[in-house]
């Protein structure tokens, strides 16, 4: 249906970025168990980070009953950067702008 189109889009994207790579790291390294190995590591990089990024962001976000209700949008970066930028201090701040640049540019 048309409904599962946007969902579909960044899976595209990825699967464009996978068939560029995955030859070019084949023919880099050559070895079968080197390429798997390359590729499940590398792989694994970016899903720990969406995996994190994930887990921070749900649970920053407090369930009410009574707030979905009325319609109220919580928005968990803001609470983030409130909470990082009041304990974390300026090394908290860098640290919120580099996950915040990674999550949208991967």
């Amino acid at each position: 249906s048309s409904n599962c189109v946007p969902w579909a889009i960044p899976i595209f994207i990825q699967l464009l970025i996978y068939n560029e790579v995955v030859p070019l790291v084949s023919s880099r390294l050559g070895d079968e168990r080197k390429v798997r190995r390359a590729i499940l590591f590398g792989s694994s990089v970016p899903l720990v980070m969406c995996l994190v990024w994930s887990c921070v962001a749900l649970g920053l976000v407090p369930y009410e009953p009574s707030t979905v209700a009325n319609g109220i949008i919580y928005d968990p970066l803001t609470a983030l950067g409130g909470a990082v930028s009041s304990k974390g201090g300026p090394v908290g701040k860098l640290f919120l702008a580099s996950v915040n640049t990674l999550a949208v540019s991967a």
